[in-house]
């Protein structure tokens, strides 16, 4: 188990997975100094940073209890960093491997694969427009709200108040899309002797992308998503 006092060297030397972790934060992977250092002098929470480092160790026991403890400021600051890595770095690494499988030989495979990522990447965009335009100002604004008395921005949250509450109860969908296309993708390899080169390269890097969103879907659906109905429900907005 990672701890505040590992600096950021010894936690990539562990695993080099945890690398996308430091970057989202900025954080040098080659940095001495403890990920609480790291942290306090960025003005980030170096607790959560560490529960977040350990979650991706254990993901199939993630429990988001583990996360309740944190402000909406810090899961919103989580979120926002998330959904640019995932459009800046992982989404394109994908597409660049489907480009590959597709460039090897004209296959059925590699038009499905495009034509599905396409629309996954068209559908997951228009997701993070909502909540980044509607969903994370209102929940900041309303914990203003209900912990500092700010009641500087009482009308907007009068006017989003349906629309949020709308957007949450719609919010738990199984969000399985990757998990059967990388199934589907092992039981395509399993029947073909000529496996394409990049096809396990794939694989990992839509593995890897699956466990970051079922972590991020843990903690949007079953932690900020909880803190905001339930200030809703205290303030009675």
């Amino acid at each position: 188990m990672i701890n505040t006092y590992f600096s950021p060297r010894q936690i990539v030397d562990v695993d080099r997975n945890s690398e996308h972790i430091l970057n989202r934060y900025g954080i040098a992977k080659t940095s001495n100094k403890s990920i609480l250092d790291n942290a306090f002098s960025n003005n980030f929470n170096g607790l959560f940073i560490v529960d977040l480092l350990n979650c991706f160790y254990e993901v199939e026991n993630i429990a988001h209890t583990e996360f309740e403890k944190y402000e909406i400021p810090t899961l919103v600051d989580y979120l926002k960093r998330s959904h640019k890595y995932y459009i800046s770095k992982r989404i394109p690494e994908i597409e660049q491997t489907i480009d590959n499988i597709t460039s090897q030989e004209s296959n059925i495979l590699g038009s499905f694969l495009k034509n599905f990522f396409k629309q996954y990447k068209y559908d997951l965009q228009r997701h993070f427009d909502t909540e980044e335009k509607n969903i994370f100002p209102f929940a900041l604004k309303l914990y203003n709200y209900h912990y500092f008395d700010d009641v500087s921005h009482i009308k907007f949250l009068k006017e989003k108040h349906n629309f949020v509450m709308k957007f949450l109860d719609n919010h738990k969908k199984e969000k399985s899309e990757l998990k059967k296309i990388e199934q589907s993708l092992i039981e395509y390899k399993s029947k073909n002797v000529t496996t394409l080169s990049y096809l396990d390269i794939l694989l990992q890097k839509l593995k890897n992308f699956h466990v970051d969103m079922k972590i991020h879907s843990e903690i949007e659906d079953n932690v900020l998503d909880n803190k905001i109905k339930y200030i809703l429900k205290k303030s009675r907005l």
